[in-house]
């Protein structure tokens, strides 16, 4: 972190490039090269990425402005508690602020039931399975793995280890056709694509 407000490594107009999201031909962009910007978390500008690979989970995020670096590394795939949160619990903790805690609720399964189906990610070759494994709520996506999704209301669910957000919403026909994803400052829709077999 040192480095780059240093202006090390690369120039300043290299890192400039880095940390700038590129214009798309079509919509907009959080994407810089190989990070994402964004300053809706905590109304904190943020610049940080995030991957996993089978047995590993990493997240970092910069906060330029607080001159703040995290870097969480973990060996426990599908954790409870996920890199990303508690990057963002130690960053909150060291500007003396805390995370406030998910309001889970209790849904009954036949409301859950609605929303099982193959959900494809707008803009992206990336599909998601919602299904139901007795109580517990899943969301497989594709190269991702499986994450269990707990009801924050009758519409919303979070995936606690990847610090996701899905909200499903009806068409005008009052049918399930689609979710929003929130992750950070990404928001990504996802359309139905086919229903449970």
């Amino acid at each position: 972190n040192k480095a780059i407000d240093a202006g090390r490594l690369l120039s300043a107009a290299g890192w400039k490039r880095v940390f700038t999201p590129y214009r798309p031909r079509e919509g907009t962009s959080e994407y810089g090269y190989g990070f994402q910007i964004g300053d809706s978390w905590q109304n904190i500008m943020t610049i940080r990425h995030g991957g996993r690979v089978p047995g590993f989970e990493s997240f970092a995020m910069r906060l330029p402005e607080q001159q703040m670096y995290v870097a969480v590394l973990s060996n426990l795939d599908g954790g409870r508690t996920p890199p990303y949160e508690v990057a963002q619990r130690a960053a909150l903790a060291t500007l003396g602020k805390t995370l406030p805690a998910a309001p889970f609720i209790t849904l009954d399964n036949k409301a859950f039931d609605a929303y099982v189906g193959r959900y494809q990610m707008e803009g992206m070759p990336m599909v998601v399975d919602i299904k139901r494994d007795g109580d517990t709520y899943l969301a497989s996506l594709t190269g991702q793995g499986t994450f269990e999704l707990k009801a924050l209301s009758e519409t919303r669910f979070f995936a606690e280890s990847a610090g996701a957000e899905l909200q499903f919403e009806k068409n005008p026909n009052g049918v399930i056709d689609r979710f929003v994803l929130l992750q950070g400052p990404r928001r990504i829709t996802a359309v139905r694509v086919a229903q449970p077999e």
